[in-house]
């Protein structure tokens, strides 16, 4: 290869091995050089060319990383010698082919093949025969490639469609994983755009002001506190270029169209009204007008979206078809494989949470993608074979083929659950997993964890984005198993595959074997021997927490007002406690809502909750009288929970099992907003005996 056409980051590649004389890791360099570790990998047979003339070798360890083997004389030379390389950008035909398309796409506008040519150093014939190479892509996505001999070349198609392969365009060339790490230098606060220099960096920057993402971020943000949507970071990533998209184009007075039909199918929708405030912070902060066809373009987008608050919110299928598909592909499962699957809760609520966003994009021809694709196929074929089988039902529903990307989510799901079957652990080390690209995908890579290692204990799932230091060390974190890199941990940080390849199993042993020996704090300190009188202790106050909250139990329904100052002082007379009297409960929770009303948007639940003199905890529900709800934004029932005011940590947590129930099983706060009070007191009593389970499992073990 000639020295003279060496790209910048080969160079500084084998310049950062010259200077290192232990082994380095693929992640460090790339941390180094702020690029992906597939980026360092793909420069490595173009350096083991260039080093091949000399007398030394790039010896490469499984596990440990790479460093140049030779004798320091050599690699001093190497060093002189290539600190003094030309550095040249040579483009290669798919990097001409990727700035052609971004160009094209930007801009509908004419371009001269003569500017473009001397952009990429290349003849007119060559950029011609790259635009010839290119006409099958843009055919496939529904635009036209024109060139007109005098005037230039430009694509012609619908709004629509050039918006959907801008981002066909991100993803097939940006896998998920690059543009989560992407993102998170862009957002960075001390980030600075010369450093974003790898070229997947510069292919998504050139179809995305990094401006437009920075203050997008704050709407997003802001839309998740008021409106209880976390997103998966894959969803946050997909939103924010989705928007930042959306008003690159309305800048340029571009307009997006849709039926009537479709806009009023989704205008009585919540993701509907969540776009109409995504719209209205979007117009005070960039000054320009959002259309309804704008707002209906976002909502498309959230209702394909997947989010740790869903509830099977769908135009297309009701919440109740859901869960009798989901059942259908767990009946089918457990026909093929003989495991009994039947009374597993969490699949039953993942799939349900999974189908109905992927239902919304499949009927609006939304595509699906999935990053682990390929290796759940190579890996795990026979999960694929049943999870085809058990999508024949859902093919019914959505009246189209099946791709393959959904599939495979669905075999993820079926494969989280067959291994959770046989998985036992003894716990020793404390871990959080980091992995965006979705519920599903967590849970595979958790219960996989779990299967391979008895000594790893799963405290957490966590976004590689944004992530709580101090919720990390509050939960004695050990050390975090992400699928992404991550920046700036507080604990080490192991990136390993989504299906846990046996690569990945060989790091997490060397990392263990490690750890033993280093760890800051003694890990057998964080799960301790308890007591067999402090076991039983545990399990007595857990026990009367579960009893006083069943015993005491207020129902209250067809309530005559939906004011919270109405609910508080009827409840608080309602509610009979030895210690407290009404007006101290009323103060409590009154002081409490000053802080703020705790308003589930898609369950339609309002939270009153306080700790208080108390003298134990109390559980309450009030339903609105039907005929007082005048709109989809109004609360239809108010969960009342109060907590004594004392230092006995099992109250708060068995309350806290109830408000996570309600947060993550939207099959629990439907009972509760469908149902009287015996169906309600019995899903009450599943939730309360599965933690008080967990509970004594965990004090056992």
């Amino acid at each position: 290869m000639n020295k003279g056409e060496i790209n910048p980051r080969t160079k500084n590649i084998i310049l950062i091995l010259c200077k290192q004389k232990n082994f380095m890791t693929i992640s460090d360099i790339a941390a180094e050089l702020q690029v992906s570790p597939k980026t360092i990998i793909r420069e490595l047979p173009k350096i083991n060319s260039l080093l091949s003339e000399y007398t030394v070798q790039l010896d490469k360890k499984q596990g440990v990383g790479i460093r140049i083997t030779g004798s320091t004389e050599t690699i001093d030379n190497i060093k002189d010698t290539f600190s003094t390389v030309p550095e040249k950008v040579v483009y290669q035909p798919k990097e001409r082919a990727g700035f052609l398309t971004a160009r094209l796409l930007q801009n509908q506008q004419p371009m001269k093949l003569f500017e473009l040519a001397l952009h990429l150093n290349v003849a007119e014939s060559t950029i011609s025969s790259d635009l010839d190479k290119l006409e099958n892509w843009f055919t496939s996505h529904r635009l036209t490639l024109i060139r007109k001999p005098g005037l230039g070349v430009y694509v012609s198609g619908s709004e629509k469609d050039i918006r959907k392969a801008i981002l066909h365009y991100i993803y097939e060339n940006i896998d998920e994983t690059d543009l989560i790490e992407i993102l998170h230098n862009t957002l960075a606060k001390d980030s600075n755009e010369k450093d974003l220099v790898n070229s997947s960096s510069q292919r998504l920057l050139n179809l995305v002001d990094t401006q437009i993402l920075r203050k997008l971020e704050t709407v997003i943000h802001q839309m998740e506190s008021q409106e209880a949507f976390k997103l998966s970071d894959n969803a946050y990533a997909g939103l924010l270029i989705h928007l930042a998209l959306a008003i690159q184009r309305m800048n340029q007075k571009e307009k997006i169209t849709f039926d009537d039909s479709f806009l009023k199918n989704i205008t009585d929708k919540h993701e509907f009204v969540i776009s109409r405030r995504i719209a209205k912070s979007i117009e005070q902060i960039f000054a320009i007008k959002v259309p309804v066809e704008e707002i209906g373009y976002i909502a498309m987008h959230l209702l394909g979206t997947r989010n740790q608050y869903y509830t099977g919110s769908t135009p297309f299928i009701p919440n109740f078809q859901l869960v009798q598909l989901a059942k259908k592909i767990i009946k089918i499962a457990q026909a093929e494989t003989g495991k009994k699957l039947d009374n597993n809760e969490k699949l039953l609520i993942g799939l349900v949470n999974h189908l109905g966003p992927s239902i919304s994009r499949l009927k609006m021809g939304m595509d699906i993608r999935n990053p682990l694709l390929e290796d759940i196929k190579e890996n795990y074929a026979s999960l694929m074979q049943l999870s085809q089988i058990c999508c024949t039902v859902l093919q019914k529903v959505v009246d189209t083929r099946i791709p393959e990307s959904e599939i495979a989510y669905i075999a993820m799901h079926l494969g989280a659950a067959l291994e959770n079957i046989q998985s036992d652990s003894n716990i020793k080390y404390h871990a959080a997993i980091a992995c965006p690209t979705g519920l599903g995908s967590s849970k595979l890579l958790a219960s996989r964890i779990k299967h391979e290692f008895n000594n790893i204990q799963i405290m957490d799932i966590i976004s590689a984005l944004r992530f709580d230091t101090q919720e990390l060390n509050k939960r004695q974190i050990d050390f975090i198993l992400s699928t992404v890199p991550i920046t700036n941990a507080p604990v080490p940080v192991l990136v390993i595959n989504a299906l846990l390849k046996q690569e990945d199993i060989q790091l997490i042993n060397t990392f263990l074997a490690k750890l033993k020996y280093t760890a800051k704090r003694n890990i057998g300190s964080c799960s301790r021997q308890f007591s067999l009188t402090e076991i039983i202790n545990h399990m007595m106050h857990y026990q009367q927490a579960i009893l006083n909250i069943l015993n005491t139990f207020v129902f209250l329904d067809d309530f005559t007002s939906i004011n919270t100052a109405h609910i508080i002082n009827r409840i608080s007379f309602a509610i009979k406690d030895s210690k407290a009297t009404p007006q101290t409960i009323m103060q409590a929770l009154f002081e409490r809502e000053k802080y703020g009303s705790t308003y589930l948007h898609e369950q339609k639940i309002i939270l009153l909750h306080c700790r208080t003199n108390v003298s134990y905890p109390h559980f309450a529900i009030v339903k609105i009288k039907p005929e007082l709800i005048k709109n989809s934004e109004q609360f239809v029932a108010s969960i009342i929970m109060i907590i004594p005011d004392d230092d006995k940590k099992e109250n708060a947590e068995t309350m806290g099992a109830i408000t996570e129930a309600l947060v993550e099983n939207w099959l629990f706060a439907s009972v509760i907003t469908n149902n009287s009070k015996p169906e309600i007191k019995l899903a009450l009593e599943n939730i309360l005996k599965n933690f008080l389970q967990k509970k004594i499992n965990s004090l056992l073990k």
